[in-house]
């Protein structure tokens, strides 16, 4: 415990509250386990709570996840269960952090279909990223929690899923696809700068969302969970995050060679959602 008191020891009380209310789980291919940091910063996962995805106990838990991404995902994201398995499990993993069933409420536990029997933990949370061709980058597939849905609201638990799970992995450089307005922007942008690779995706269903590079350093990842907003101490324009014509723009320039940065969390101006962006 030593390891994580130093590392979190500069770290908001409140996510060091949230460890000690949950217990982190990872859903993988055995022989990925070599590539992966199981107690980061000092903080364990038990072998427990460690998932094979090619063993048959773990069938209930991995419908765990399922339900867990479809409570999140109701805009038509949500996946089958091939889907976690093809893109996720086997290729990278599944991090997250769980509780037990009595920290559920009664529709949770509807939701999950938990029976009386079922002594292990629940999904509550979950970020999974899959390794690119590009040696050392990943790229992030699935990011949810229920977290809203709970009687007892752990503030703060997406960004330390996020944050530890980055960790776990050992990612140094990954890139996400998120849509613009996402509250997905409050953890991404509090980690790191976020390169604008896309800002207009027809390749993807929603053609309206941005796909961005970040890079991360252990310094950065526990500054994230500092308590203190990562603000932007400058900005070279502010980007709307409802103005699909704006992104169609910015994409053109964007194939003629320019560079936009996001370079802090969202700013709020009369109701509207704004991104501080710099150019370089």
């Amino acid at each position: 415990m030593k390891k994580i008191k130093e590392a979190f020891a500069q770290t908001d009380q409140k996510y060091r509250n949230i460890l000690n209310q949950v217990e982190p789980y990872m859903l993988y291919y055995p022989g990925n386990f070599k590539y992966f940091d199981m107690a980061p910063w000092g903080y364990e996962i038990p072998e427990e709570n460690r998932f094979s995805c090619i063993k048959m106990k773990s069938e209930k838990f991995c419908e765990f996840i399922q339900t867990l991404d479809s409570l999140t995902y109701t805009n038509g994201l949500s996946m089958q269960k091939w889907m976690h398995f093809d893109f996720a499990e086997m290729p990278g993993g599944i991090f997250g952090f769980g509780v037990k069933s009595s920290s559920l409420n009664d529709s949770l536990l509807r939701h999950y279909k938990i029976t009386p029997d079922y002594e292990g933990i629940i999904p509550i949370s979950m970020l999974s990223l899959n390794p690119m061709v590009s040696r050392g980058c990943w790229f992030g597939h699935t990011f949810a929690s229920v977290n809203g849905m709970m009687t007892v609201k752990l503030s703060g638990l997406g960004l330390l899923t996020f944050i530890i799970g980055l960790k776990v992995f050992g990612i140094k450089t990954s890139f996400f696809q998120i849509e613009w307005g996402s509250m997905v922007f409050n953890v991404t942008s509090q980690t790191a700068d976020m390169h604008i690779i896309s800002a207009y995706t027809p390749a993807h269903t929603f053609k309206h969302s941005l796909t961005f590079k970040s890079d991360y350093t252990d310094e950065i990842l526990i500054n994230a969970l500092s308590g203190e907003r990562r603000e932007a101490d400058s900005w070279d324009f502010l980007y709307p995050s409802d103005d699909e014509k704006f992104s169609v723009d910015i994409q053109h320039r964007i194939e003629e060679g320019e560079k936009f940065t996001i370079a802090g969390r969202p700013i709020i101006r009369d109701g509207r959602t704004f991104y501080p962006v710099v150019e370089k």
